[in-house]
């Protein structure tokens, strides 16, 4: 159920999801669908949200030149607070000093 889940969310990461969403995707209820997927993932599933979104945006920064703000949009960040707190979690840094700091690294 969680492959699923996470399957549902990957799909989706530039849709607003909630908990709910996924929970009827894997055909559960939202209550069973939290605690299922905490005991399988150690994950909440909006944690788990968060952080496929931030390993998202880490790509884009990599690859991409738009701008740090619509990077966090494009990986399915509903705010820069969301976007820098998640990608902070992920990497330890904001995700402009990220940015900054693999300038001179090899693709």
């Amino acid at each position: 159920m969680a492959q699923a889940a996470l399957a549902y969310m990957s799909a989706n990461l530039e849709s607003t999801v909630y908990a709910k969403d996924v929970a009827g995707a894997v055909a559960v209820s939202p209550s069973h669908f939290a605690r299922r997927f905490r005991a399988a993932d150690g994950r909440t599933p909006m944690r788990a949200l968060a952080d496929l979104r931030a390993e998202r945006a880490e790509a884009l920064l990599r690859d991409a030149s738009m701008p740090t703000l619509d990077v966090g949009l494009e990986a399915g960040f509903q705010s820069a607070s969301a976007f820098v707190r998640a990608f902070r979690r992920r990497t330890g840094l904001p995700p402009a000093v990220w940015r900054r700091s693999r300038k001179g690294e090899k693709r």
